[in-house]
C-alpha cells in the first residue's frame, strides 16, 4: 500500500492496511517494512511511503 503525506498521518494508512487484511481473511506474518519512495526536503506533505506487511 502506498501512503502520500506526512509521517504523522502514516499510522492511519497502517490501520487501513490492517483492516483490508482482516476483511480479506489475511493474517500478518513476519516483519513489516516502510520504503521511502520520495522525500522532498521541506515538503513532508508530498512524501511517498510504501508500507509492506507479509501476510498468509
Amino acid at each position: 500500500m502506498v501512503h502520500q503525506g506526512d509521517m504523522a498521518s502514516l499510522p492511519n494508512t497502517w490501520q487501513q492496511l490492517m483492516r483490508y487484511c482482516a476483511a480479506a481473511g489475511l493474517s500478518p506474518t513476519g516483519r513489516c517494512r516502510e520504503v521511502y519512495l520520495s522525500t522532498p526536503q521541506g515538503r513532508e506533505d508530498a512524501w511517498v511511503t510504501e508500507i509492506q506487511q507479509p501476510v498468509s
